[in-house]
């Protein structure tokens, strides 16, 4: 039996034109607004000009892996690690770069942070199983003791990092 018995091929083109147009309509209004945001600041209307969003530079002490070093620097570690799945490519990832590099800083001493890019590193992406990015793992003893997908505030990650601090050595994953 067909998943699709029960409904017709024009129900199916009817629903599927129908989440078509709510997208476009979302995309309309998004274009409309940017419009008037534009038309008014180029027209000197105050309090309509576009926010400007800045990705601000924090000088971190992370630390690059690979497929080669992952071993080393990450499974054989004495302290936890906080390794961050990226691309030069992702916007997401982009925007987490202040917030991987202020941990880095924060938890130097008590635990490492490192950025693996999976264009560069497809092994290591693929052995844990990361199909989309932003993705964070924390690695404990050479396992892993948590994990965040997409967009993580700063808290969040933190918390994580600390989790993994206080955990005795033979505690398991939740």
């Amino acid at each position: 039996m067909d998943a699709c018995d029960g409904f017709s091929t024009w129900s199916l083109r009817r629903a599927q034109a129908f989440y078509t147009s709510q997208i476009m309509l979302q995309i309309r209004t998004q274009c409309a607004v940017l419009t008037l945001f534009t038309v008014a600041s180029v027209i000197g209307i105050s309090g309509c000009e576009l926010p400007q969003r800045q990705i601000e530079h924090v000088d971190g002490v992370e630390v690059t892996v690979t497929d080669q070093n992952f071993q080393q620097e990450v499974l054989e570690s004495d302290e936890p690690v906080l390794v961050d799945f990226w691309a030069t490519w992702c916007g997401p990832c982009r925007e987490m770069e202040p917030v991987v590099a202020t941990l880095s800083n924060d938890f130097e001493g008590r635990a490492k942070v490192a950025k693996l890019d999976v264009d560069q590193s497809p092994n290591m992406a693929a052995k844990y199983q990361v199909d989309a990015i932003p993705r964070f793992f924390v690695f404990k003893d050479g396992k892993v003791a948590g994990r965040i997908e997409g967009t993580a505030s700063y808290r969040e990650l933190a918390e994580l990092l600390e989790q993994s601090i206080d955990q005795p050595a033979d505690a398991k994953e939740k």
